[in-house]
């Protein structure tokens, strides 16, 4: 968004507002340093407790005349408004120069009120401004911006006014520099563009106690802006209790000196420069409070780590310099407390400004701004009372920093309501790992849009609800009741119900379709009992159809897998499990063109059955070999579960996926030292037993190809099989061919020169380092074996033979893909589990 600043939307408004606070805070706190170093030096309490009246009489203007001064805003051109605050503010910097030059306290304090009544005048102009002549999504950047550039303001005053006016002539230069910025600032105003206010039918009132009542109305009356300006508030009581106290802590609680306290400011104002950038890069422009709650508890971290770190008060006879205190070993604490209180005060109030800004209506946009002035101001009276109270009644200002603290973790959970659930998704997305695939797919499917989506798990809509993003509008379609699949949804979510038997709830869907809202919809109604879709209904499709829509199928994996999961199939559920959401390329509707209406009902939901399945392969294409795919199976189902079961004596419990690898894996290494290398395709002649497994992924350990050979085909085929597959190696088992009769097998076998292995005899070479191999194994298989995992779904993984009842057996070589997109495609069709035999 650096384009703002080459734009006269802009860079005048930015200029002025620059300025203006530059010099509202260089003689704010050139008089603060005054009082506390000269002025008040030897008495802490009243120099405390003036402190906080100069905080204070600043404040009260913006309480006493923001009323009246939003409401002339939205009557007169703002433009012209920020002219004439700029004049007057010229005419302030006189005054300010003559009661720096007399000394005169009270005529200072006088001034100050001065100021905070021109600034409470252009603050509603300030705001107001933004939204009329900017973009949505350029509110963002451009109340970070200002943001930064207010903090920055005070940065310049604090270290102008703490380093220059205790020095001599530093008077003459604070009101020479005073008087060059109201200049400069007046001249910025001129450039600003016409802003004319809408036309309004409310006479302009002169009595601020009825214009602040009837501001106070209106922002009562809308729940959403008041609890942003609410939340605005205590920003500003933190920010000025905080900041007050500065130079009073960093001299009897840190025995330093006004350096040190101007470096602390820069600090805060260093750190609101960098939130404002996290914003846009964490909302990524979009108006919205997501990350507010987030800000507010970092403030609170903060606050509090800064009273944890504080020395007790002392009066030292001499003040150590900043370079002193760098050296001491609570130095990089405070330094930590207040540049992260800041970056998160900016990531707290910079969305809550766009967001009030956004929901305000353009004709009482400036008065809205203007009751967020009177509520800051009266917070921050009050609070700067308070603060006084306190201090006076022996609260120290650790302690006064450990309360504002605590107030910031209670705001924390009262901008839940501005975020939409955003901290939940946050937290979902950190113990899910939520990650979102194709969403280059987004902007390709345009608008008016359907979202299909497969359904898994009760927490399916929120998880869209946290992936999509907000410029699509999403209303979530269901056809129960809304405590089912929607019940986790938070308020901020748009829903609609769709009864089939009300034509009206149909219409008015296609009215929000074509309005720019993406209809999100779970065609299988209920979370699927088991791995495959379930059967569909067919209102997505006619809504797509008759709504013009594009179809966009969305794939959800991982969620069957979470205790939220629908699946009653003996899969294994845990805590926490990686979710993925992949977004496929828009399709267009289906076109069923049956006679009847119910036909082409049935048609629409067939058709739209194929797409999903087509889709949800399509977001899982085969990208893995079959060694990878046990190990991954390992990981969902878990170690200790049973992989398989046969009816060999003693196997009745089956074996578990833990022991499954480690077997494989240690057989692996002794058939390593038993065949020749260069032999890449080895023939097993096996039962359909558990020990035909082991070996097969014994071979995909060893990155061999396993060529399976018909036993029953007779001695002949079984040959000729193995000419056919050029197979000279043959894994079979003594026991298995006694039982099995296939003696004269064997023996062609043996005389066409094929080698047999038999595995019984390979437990003889059986050492120790196999036997720690195969702990390892159970413990993490992956780092054993992987040079076999990183093998080529391509290569060829088994050889299944033909009968041969028909001629010589035919081979038919299969690589990685083709068994596991066979499995792919069979699982989105046949509802099978881990209880399925």
């Amino acid at each position: 968004m650096k384009h703002l600043f080459a734009t006269r939307r802009f860079l005048p408004l930015f200029v002025t507002q620059f300025l203006g606070a530059a010099n509202d805070n260089l003689f704010k706190n050139a008089l603060t340093i005054l009082v506390v170093y000269r002025l008040a030096a030897g008495d802490p309490a009243q120099a405390a407790a003036l402190v906080n009246w100069i905080a204070a009489l600043f404040i009260l203007p913006f309480l006493l005349f923001s009323a009246s001064a939003g409401s002339l805003a939205d009557r007169i051109d703002k433009a012209r408004i920020a002219r004439a605050a700029k004049l007057l503010e010229l005419a302030l910097v006189c005054l300010a120069a003559l009661g720096l030059w007399s000394g005169n306290l009270f005529f200072l304090l006088a001034v100050i009120f001065g100021f905070g009544a021109q600034s409470a005048f252009f603050g509603p102009v300030k705001y107001a401004l933004l939204p009329q002549q900017l973009e949505e999504r350029e509110l963002v950047a451009a109340n970070g911006y200002i943001e930064a550039a207010t903090f920055l303001a005070i940065l310049l005053g604090t270290i102008i006014g703490g380093v220059v006016v205790l020095r001599a002539h530093g008077v003459v230069a604070i009101v020479a520099l005073m008087a060059l910025a109201a200049a400069a600032g007046y001249i910025a105003s001129r450039r600003i563009p016409p802003a004319p206010p809408r036309p309004e039918t409310e006479s302009l009132s002169l009595n601020p106690w009825r214009q602040t009542a009837a501001i106070v109305r209106y922002a009562r009356q809308r729940r959403d802006i008041l609890a942003c300006i609410l939340a605005i508030t205590w920003f500003w009581i933190a920010g000025i209790v905080a900041l007050t106290q500065l130079p009073a802590l960093s001299k009897h609680f840190l025995q330093a000196d006004e350096h040190v306290t101007t470096f602390f400011l820069t600090l805060f104002s260093i750190g609101i420069g960098v939130d404002s950038i996290l914003c846009q890069r964490l909302l990524r422009n979009h108006v919205r409070a997501d990350i507010s709650p987030l800000g507010a508890v970092g403030m609170g971290v903060c606050l509090c780590l800064l009273c944890a770190v504080s020395p007790p008060p002392a009066d030292a006879a001499d003040l150590i310099g900043l370079g002193e205190f760098l050296r001491q070993d609570i130095a990089p604490w405070f330094i930590l407390g207040f540049l992260g209180a800041s970056i998160s005060g900016g990531i707290y109030v910079v969305p809550l400004y766009a967001l009030m800004q956004k929901r305000a209506e353009p004709s009482h946009r400036a008065r809205i701004i203007a009751g967020n002035n009177i509520f800051n101001a009266a917070g921050m009276t009050l609070a700067t009372l308070a603060a006084i109270a306190l201090l006076q009644a022996g609260v120290t200002i650790p302690q006064l920093l450990l309360i504002l603290g605590a107030g910031s973790f209670a705001m924390a959970f009262y901008c839940l309501r501005l975020s939409g659930g955003a901290p939940v998704a946050w937290a979902m997305r950190l113990c899910f790992r939520l990650e979102l695939r194709g969403g280059e797919n987004l902007p390709a499917a345009g608008t008016p849009l359907v979202i299909v989506a497969n359904h898994v798990s009760s927490v399916d809509a929120f998880l869209l609800h946290v992936a999509l993003p907000a410029a699509l509008k999403p209303v979530f379609v269901h056809a129960g009741p809304r405590a089912n699949q929607m019940r986790l949804l938070p308020k901020s979510a748009r829903t609609h119900r769709l009864d089939a038997d009300d034509p009206a709830a149909f219409q008015s869907l296609l009215d929000l379709l074509q309005a720019g809202h993406a209809c999100v919809m779970f065609p299988e109604g209920q979370p699927g009992s088991g791995g495959a879709l379930g059967k569909m209904r067919a209102d997505a499709a006619l809504l797509a159809k008759r709504g013009k829509a594009a179809l966009l199928p969305v794939r959800i994996e991982g969620a069957q897998y979470t205790r939220f999961s629908g699946l009653q199939n003996g899969t294994r559920r845990r805590l926490l499990a990686k979710i993925t959401i992949t977004i496929l390329p828009p399709q267009p509707a289906p076109e069923p063109d049956a006679a009847s209406e119910r036909e082409r009902t049935l048609a629409a939901a067939d058709r739209l059955y194929d797409l999903m399945c087509e889709a949800m392969f399509a977001a899982d294409p085969p990208r893995a070999n079959l060694l990878q795919e046990l190990c991954k199976a390992r990981r969902i189902h878990g170690g200790g579960a049973t992989a398989l079961h046969d009816m060999q004596p003693g196997m009745e419990a089956g074996i578990t996926y833990r022991a499954l690898i480690a077997k494989s894996l240690v057989l692996a290494r002794l058939l390593q030292r038993a065949m020749a290398p260069e032999q890449k395709r080895i023939g097993l002649m096996l039962p359909n037993a558990i020990g035909a497994a082991v070996t097969f992924f014994a071979l995909q350990a060893m990155q061999r190809s396993a060529a399976m050979m018909n036993f029953s085909a007779g001695p002949a085929q079984l040959v000729s099989a193995a000419r056919t597959a050029e197979v000279r190696t043959i894994l079979t088992s003594r026991r298995f061919v006694s039982l099995a009769k296939l003696e004269p097998a064997v023996a062609a076998l043996q005389d066409d020169g094929i080698r047999l292995i038999w595995l019984e005899d390979l437990r003889g070479d059986l050492r120790p380092t196999d036997k720690l191999a195969g702990l390892l194994a159970m413990l993490s298989p992956e780092r054993l074996c992987r040079e076999a995992l990183a093998r080529n779904p391509q290569e060829e993984a088994v050889t299944l033979f033909t009968s041969g009842s028909e001629g010589a057996p035919k081979g038919v070589v299969l690589s990685h893909d083709n068994i596991i997109a066979n499995l792919r495609q069979l699982a989105l069709r046949v509802d099978f589990g881990p209880r399925d035999k």
